[in-house]
């Protein structure tokens, strides 16, 4: 049950543009020189990197403050929880990877994901260079260690062409349903594609986006620092402008129907008997507009922390068993209901 609340310290309600940045992560792409990328390593080379990197752990204060956390000896279920919370960047059944990672879970370390380590860290809301910053700490602790995979010519060698150079990857998960209600998105995604920008939607259901939610990614490769820093900035004032436009529109023009399904969700979250996984997502993002635009008076941080929970397998452990479809959905409307019934919203 512990497992369900660790790692989210990272959640806080004063990151900046909190209204509708809902996480910003950045990644360090590292390989090491005598290793051979992961997705080409034998077994017999990948454990010893493992060996290695857990010598360290044990004999070193390189990961000091950090969990080591071997994924081959966890279960299917925590290593699920890993990717709902979003450590693990892609399905975690394959084996020779670990986790490295603190205590509030916005720093952490992949080990053999897609390269040797990927260095990352997490924020809500929006924050960049201070994040950057904590990461080139945690590879110059590193590279006392280990020698990187670096041509002067080109850069860090990745095992991605996009990240060769600058070994850099920023997603932004960004919640948009002023530029949604206004048909904007698509225009939005569009004008990014020039500049390798990349926007789609974290759940989608059909041909919509559940909660109105986006990941807009920037792979990063052959560039410089400044220019990177300036890239992000012109993004999210881009993103950050155009959806508050697009909220003062909705709010001039179609007010008494955001604030109808503002109170229409917090009544279906409160007597809601079953809910799906994306039915929840949506009733919980619509709350997150009404607080984001003062209608109801809810903290995003609670919104941020419930879209983890209500997760498949955060579900299955807090009630520590395997259940079928009906018995999730029942189990996650109970959730949903009980923490609004003890939490006054005004």
């Amino acid at each position: 049950m512990n497992e369900i609340y660790k790692y989210l310290g990272w959640i806080r309600e004063d990151h900046q543009y909190r209204d509708i940045f809902v996480r910003t992560k950045i990644r360090l792409m590292r390989n090491v020189a005598d290793f051979p990328f992961p997705n080409q390593i034998d077994n017999i080379k990948r454990k010893v990197f493992l060996n290695k990197v857990e010598w360290l752990f044990n004999n070193s204060n390189v990961f000091e403050g950090f969990e080591f956390i071997p994924l081959n000896k966890q279960t299917l279920r925590i290593k699920y929880l890993f990717l709902e919370k979003g450590v693990l960047n892609e399905d975690p059944k394959e084996d020779g990877k670990s986790i490295l990672i603190n205590k509030k879970g916005d720093l952490s370390i992949l080990i053999n994901e897609n390269d040797h380590f990927q260095l990352q860290k997490t924020v809500s809301g929006f924050e960049f260079e201070n994040s950057l910053n904590h990461l080139y700490e945690l590879e110059e602790r590193l590279s006392e260690y280990f020698e990187f995979a670096f041509d002067s010519n080109i850069g860090y060698l990745t095992s991605s062409i996009e990240n060769i150079g600058l070994g850099i990857k920023i997603t932004f998960w960004v919640h948009l349903p002023g530029l949604s209600q206004e048909d904007e998105v698509l225009d939005l995604m569009r004008s990014f594609k020039p500049s390798k920008i990349y926007m789609k939607e974290v759940y989608k259901n059909e041909d919509y986006s559940v909660g109105n939610l986006f990941e807009v990614s920037i792979d990063e490769g052959f560039s410089t620092p400044k220019r990177l820093i300036s890239k992000v900035k012109r993004v999210v004032e881009k993103i950050i402008n155009r959806e508050r436009e697009a909220r003062k529109i909705l709010l001039t023009e179609r007010r008494i129907i955001v604030e109808d399904t503002v109170y229409k969700s917090l009544g279906l979250i409160n007597y809601s008997k079953i809910l799906s996984f994306r039915g929840a997502v949506e009733l919980l993002y619509n709350l997150r507009l009404g607080a984001s635009l003062n209608i109801i008076s809810i903290p995003l941080k609670l919104i941020d922390i419930l879209s983890i929970f209500v997760q498949p397998n955060h579900i299955q452990l807090r009630y520590g068993k395997e259940l079928n479809s009906p018995e999730m959905e029942i189990l996650r409307a109970n959730l949903l209901r009980d923490v609004f019934k003890s939490y006054k919203i005004s």
